[in-house]
């Protein structure tokens, strides 16, 4: 009699040890898989870090090779350094007017010397000077003063200044110099430490009137400094 009594008891308590059993496994497999895609994500994280990384090493390559080939056709003597900090004039939205680099006095880098990018853009000019830095002066800075040419010519026709950090501008130029939007500004070489047929920008806007003595042009920069990772500065 106790017997058939207890089995109904027995086999509650096996199901309930089955399904207790059950539940285990299932947990563990779920803990499995869990733990098997939390691997997977951090493997595409590590692939897609190593991925962005090739393509800036990539990129750079390219870069360092359009550099040489300028170099190799101008014949110039470069000092290619990276940029550290970004300054800004006027507050954290302002647009950056400064850059400072990690290459200074020590090797060969002083006041006034032009600053090109890969292409051999200018990109601005050497102000403050350390032993191992330097400050450069972009376009964009209105303390950046370039004495300027037509690309098809290498005369002197007026100087190119920053406006704001924004933008340059072409000014001091005479009346019957013929100016037109499109047409690309060079650095003329008046100045001892700025080599000739540097381009500096395109005229996107012309301001003559007639009783004026004087004539400007708006330029657009051909380089965005936000985008550089080195520059390079030229060495007389």
């Amino acid at each position: 009699m106790v017997g058939r009594a207890v089995q109904p008891v027995l086999r509650t308590l096996s199901s309930r040890n089955q399904s207790l059993t059950g539940w285990l496994n299932n947990w563990r497999e779920r803990r499995a898989c869990q733990t098997e895609l939390s691997e997977v994500k951090n493997q595409n994280s590590r692939l897609t870090a190593q991925t962005i990384s090739l393509a800036s090493l990539v990129e750079e390559n390219k870069e360092l090779r359009q550099l040489l080939n300028f170099q190799k056709a101008r014949e110039f003597k470069l000092v290619t350094a990276n940029i550290v900090y970004r300054g800004q004039s006027g507050g954290l939205l302002a647009p950056s007017q400064t850059l400072i680099i990690d290459q200074g006095a020590r090797q060969g880098i002083a006041t006034d010397l032009a600053v090109i990018d890969q292409q051999g853009a200018i990109v601005g000019k050497i102000g403050q000077v350390k032993d191992n830095s330097a400050e450069v002066l972009l376009v964009t800075n209105k303390n950046c003063l370039l004495a300027a040419a037509t690309a098809s010519s290498s005369q002197t026709i007026g100087v190119v200044r920053g406006e704001m950090g924004l933008t340059i501008r072409l000014e001091m130029v005479a009346q019957n110099e013929p100016l037109q939007v499109g047409q690309d500004i060079v650095t003329s070489g008046l100045e001892p430490a700025v080599p000739p047929n540097l381009l500096i920008g395109r005229i996107n806007q012309v301001n003559k009137e007639n009783n004026a003595l004087w004539q400007d042009a708006g330029l657009e920069p051909l380089t965005d400094a936000n985008q550089l990772n080195f520059v390079s500065v030229i060495i007389p």
